[in-house]
């Protein structure tokens, strides 16, 4: 699922934000923004994540939003630490115990949503 988000929280700081969520207990590069079908996941990956980057370099908080719904846990870290586990890592996904040592765990609460049907006109 791809959304991304910018936003000012009110005191001067600028969100651009990637929210991913997963059923796993990490996150594949593959479901990082990756379109050139020519690279690899992770090469793909790393490109969008670089243009997340520049954004912070002019002040903007840029960086990613990941939902892990096998813990409930939801995490928020910096596209420049995504980068740098990414150029220094072998593997094809992000750990959750990765995201816990980097990232900052943030609050959520689960929402359910249900619809109700009329079908009496059947």
């Amino acid at each position: 699922m791809f959304s991304e988000s910018e936003f000012g929280s009110g005191e001067g700081t600028i969100y651009k934000l990637e929210r991913k969520s997963t059923l796993g207990k990490s996150l594949p590069f593959g479901n990082i923004k990756a379109k050139n079908r020519k690279a690899t996941a992770k090469e793909a990956s790393l490109k969008f994540i670089r243009k997340l980057e520049e954004s912070e370099s002019r002040g903007v908080w840029a960086g990613f939003v990941v939902n892990f719904r096998a813990t409930n846990q939801t995490f928020m870290v910096l596209a420049s630490k995504v980068a740098c586990f990414m150029v220094c890592t072998d593997r094809e996904s992000i750990p959750i115990a990765w995201f816990e040592e980097n990232a900052i765990l943030i609050k959520q609460t689960l929402i359910q949503v249900r619809y109700k049907y009329d079908l009496e006109w059947l």
